[in-house]
């Protein structure tokens, strides 16, 4: 159990440092809501209900704490 969440989250921090990445590494950026529905609706259609738009703003304030 403990590999599988290390592996979880490391892939919500690698989601949410895409997200900031493409926002230009901004805290907020203004067409942040409309960057994360897109890849909310790319992501969940490739890989399941798991990235819906608020867990998709959960996984960018998770890697926003670990580096600002």
């Amino acid at each position: 159990d403990y590999s599988k969440n290390r592996s979880d989250l490391n892939a919500y921090f690698e989601v949410g440092r895409l997200i900031v990445e493409a926002q230009g590494g901004e805290k907020r950026a203004k067409y942040g809501d409309r960057l994360i529905k897109e890849y909310s609706l790319k992501l969940t259609k490739e890989l399941g209900k798991r990235y819906q738009i608020s867990t998709l703003r959960k996984m960018r304030q998770f890697y926003l704490i670990d580096n600002f």
